[in-house]
């Protein structure tokens, strides 16, 4: 698995080694083994570093998640996960608010205009507008 994830990688300035092949549609690297798809980022934490703890979830330092560097890849729980996220301003829900997301809810334009609005993808619009995020409001 090293010699797989070191020949289909490239650094870039920051360090990280991007993944040249297949990504799911949030971006991370998918990697085939036995008949299998597995997250490239568990995979490259494994092989390098060992066994991710049960119950817990493989982080990125580097905040890049097409990145394969086991350097960048440390464990944590989903909840540290989700704080690393707000810092940075990658995560969706923590940048609306509960006045924003009851608008969205009653807005009667297409998906499409309110996520170019809010700055969410059209899919996460979805999402709130079905009630299948944001469920406390």
């Amino acid at each position: 698995m090293r010699c797989r994830i070191f020949h289909n990688t490239l650094e870039d300035a920051n360090g990280c080694w991007i993944w040249q092949l297949s990504f799911n549609t949030h971006n991370y690297p998918l990697i085939r083994l036995n008949e299998r798809t597995y997250r490239g980022n568990r995979l490259s934490y494994e092989a390098f570093n060992g066994p991710i703890p049960d119950g817990m979830l493989v982080r990125h330092r580097c905040h890049n998640s097409q990145c394969l560097n086991p350097k960048h890849l440390i464990t944590g729980t989903y909840f540290e996960n989700t704080e690393d996220s707000a810092l940075d301003g990658r995560h969706i829900s923590m940048r609306l608010t509960r006045a924003q997301v009851i608008a969205i809810r009653n807005d009667p334009r297409t998906h499409r205009q309110i996520a170019v609005d809010y700055q969410l993808t059209r899919d996460y619009v979805q999402k709130i507008k079905a009630k299948a995020t944001w469920k406390e409001i």
